[in-house]
């Protein structure tokens, strides 16, 4: 066992013993079926001869947490942003802001408007007729008919 892994069992075994103290919160985390699959075909193995000791599966994801804050790049933390990406709390998150006093975004804008087909020839249109809102007439909504 070199010393990192000394490091880490002293460690491991420090949490749980705050853990069984009471010192320690526990915190559950719910996993897919494929990720305790993984979970437990780890555990198995390192299970499996070792008579010195018990290894749970709280030991087996501590590890795993502990090694992986260490090695996670920027770009896998990107890919579980795009993985969980959730254009609702985007749009929640946009007026939260619009609320504050922020501006929508001008590709929100122009985006909003294509999608109820209102083009920026529509918007010059009104513009160009040079009538306020409050003086609108059919004439200054509609295009010309020819």
């Amino acid at each position: 066992m070199n010393e990192e892994q000394k490091i880490q069992n002293t460690e491991t075994n420090k949490l749980k013993n705050e853990i069984n103290n009471g010192t320690k919160d526990k915190h559950r985390v719910i996993i897919s079926k494929e990720a305790k699959r993984a979970l437990d075909e780890i555990l198995t193995r390192a299970n499996d001869g070792f008579d010195a000791g018990d290894i749970s599966k709280s030991d087996v994801v501590e590890m795993l947490i502990f090694n992986a804050s260490k090695y996670i790049t920027d770009s896998e933390i990107n890919e579980l942003r795009v993985q969980h990406f959730d254009e609702v709390k985007v749009l929640a998150a946009i007026l939260k802001g619009v609320a504050k006093g922020d501006q929508v975004p001008e590709a929100l804008k122009v985006q909003l408007r294509n999608q109820y087909g209102l083009t920026e020839s529509h918007k010059r249109k009104f513009a160009m007729t040079g009538r306020t809102r409050s003086n609108k007439t059919c004439s200054t909504i509609l295009p010309d008919i020819e």
